[in-house]
């Protein structure tokens, strides 16, 4: 289960693990002392990015934590402190619903502010690269042993939020060429992708060399959140060039949509808020 305990509920045990203690035995102490009946625990072995020791997460239900964490320690299995934290399921779930009702929200203000902004064609094109990108980077965290919680939600929302910046200087871009330029649809997007190009790397290059900083340097606290937004930065960059893009070219090739029309009629409904678009 990769919920952190914000999110899956319960009292959640971390400590460093003494010199020669295995995982079996951590789990050979848990199990002998919960009480009959009770959820099965889950135990992970994390290794904490940029550190060599290892730390374990033992998640009890909440009848249980106080005499699992009084038996690691009279074991001997913890090294130092253990540090316990506990949620309540109700409110558990309650967090973990309201995480995702912002993340949907947040994807369906985007979708209507760049279908009023721009057009139809282009909003589809940003919610497939922003679902793309959130996808991998929660992906990536996940196969990389991180719990998902309340930090690496703020991390998933800064990187929409970036994601789409980077998408929507593309896309002014691509407006303009077909606004001012004459020729192939799919050629004017392309000389305006080629054009961006060069200002979407460099933007991106001195957002990582801030972002690896902190991951290096931050301290505990900030190591996953910065590790959440290197990757969201890769992937949003290759993202709003080589995702987005070729969407809107798709999607406006299979319906038959004149692009330019839509701007230049736009246009028109701005200067002249009666006319009517063929």
């Amino acid at each position: 289960d990769s919920l952190g305990i914000e999110f899956a509920g319960g009292q959640q045990l971390r400590f460093n693990a003494s010199e020669n203690i295995s995982k079996e035995k951590i789990s050979q102490v848990v199990y002998d002392n919960l009480a009959k009946g009770s959820k099965a625990p889950q135990i992970q072995e994390l290794t904490p990015l940029g550190q060599n020791k290892t730390i374990y997460s033992v998640r009890v239900s909440d009848t249980d934590g106080e005499k699992v964490k009084g038996a690691i320690s009279s074991a001997g299995l913890a090294e130092g402190q253990i540090q316990s934290q506990q949620i309540r399921s109700q409110v558990a779930g309650e967090m973990l619903s309201t995480s995702i009702t912002a993340l949907i929200a947040g994807l369906i203000a985007i979708f209507i502010y760049i279908t009023f902004r721009f057009e139809f064609s282009f909003a589809l094109g940003a919610i497939a690269a922003l679902v793309h990108d959130l996808v991998i980077v929660i992906g990536i965290t996940v196969l990389c042993g991180l719990e998902l919680n309340l930090i690496l939600v703020g991390a998933f929302l800064t990187i929409a939020g970036y994601s789409i910046n980077d998408t929507i200087v593309v896309f002014d871009r691509i407006r303009e060429g077909l606004r001012n330029q004459r020729g192939d649809q799919n050629t004017i997007m392309n000389v305006a992708i080629n054009s961006t190009l060069s200002r979407t790397i460099l933007t991106s290059l001195t957002t990582l060399l801030t972002v690896i900083s902190l991951f290096l340097f931050g301290g505990p606290s900030l190591r996953e959140f910065s590790f959440a937004i290197i990757i969201g930065v890769i992937v949003g960059t290759y993202s709003s060039i080589f995702v987005a893009s070729p969407i809107v070219a798709f999607w406006a090739r299979f319906k038959g949509i004149n692009l330019r029309r839509q701007i230049l009629d736009a246009d028109q409904e701005a200067v002249d808020p009666t006319a009517v678009s063929d």
